[in-house]
């Protein structure tokens, strides 16, 4: 504990709020970039500290409203449910968090898992998806296991390989148990010509602030 404290003690060791804090995360759409934290073993902890913190608070307010949904989007998943070689204690903790996001499911929470390489993740991460999203990848042995439960045929796999662009995926058709290729907008270049004057956006953001209720001194 002397160890982490010395690390990110900065970080973690910070006034509590009574969990209105992680209450406000769940109502209003926000991004959480842990990258300013330094080597993955740092944002790896982090991001067990927030799951764990979440998970309670997901529960919470589903009791206070039982028609609440939110969605939940982990980038670079490996970091946080990556499986170890020759398992160990690092694929056993990526478990036990796996199991703590399935059960957070029942509670209106959706969960949305994205990796590069999802041969690197434990086992129960693709057993527990509902929707499987396939888009270009270079993880060999990914690739063959989304494949198999796309049911791609050997003609589909050939133009995943090569053909997929950026916006393509291919996803199953459950009712017809057939791979569809699904094309999205380029959102991108719209929201780049959507220049917003630096004063203007940070009024919006200190409005935004302010009416959330938070603490807007700086």
């Amino acid at each position: 504990m002397n160890a982490i404290a010395k690390k990110i003690g900065h970080i973690i060791n910070v006034a509590g709020n009574k969990g209105q804090f992680m209450q406000d995360l769940l109502k209003r759409p926000v991004i959480i970039e842990l990258g300013g934290l330094g080597d993955s073993s740092n944002i790896s902890l982090v991001m067990a500290f927030l799951l764990t913190q979440l998970a309670g608070h997901i529960k919470y307010a589903f009791r206070q409203d039982e028609n609440r949904m939110s969605i939940m989007f982990i980038e670079e998943a490996h970091r946080l449910l990556g499986a170890s070689e020759g398992g160990g204690v690092e694929s056993k903790s990526a478990e036990d968090r796996n199991m703590m996001l399935a059960e957070v499911r029942k509670f209106g929470q959706g969960i949305l898992v994205m990796n590069q390489r999802p041969s690197s993740l434990v086992g129960g991460v693709l057993d527990n998806a509902y929707i499987k999203i396939l888009t270009r990848l270079s993880d060999r042995i990914g690739f063959e296991r989304l494949s198999s439960e796309l049911n791609l045929s050997e003609a589909h796999q050939r133009y995943a390989r090569t053909r997929l662009r950026p916006g393509d995926a291919i996803l199953l058709d459950r009712d017809a148990g057939q791979p569809v290729l699904m094309r999205s907008e380029d959102a991108k270049s719209a929201f780049e010509k959507m220049r917003i004057p630096a004063d203007a956006m940070v009024a919006q953001m200190r409005a935004d602030v302010a009416a959330a209720g938070l603490d807007t001194k700086s």
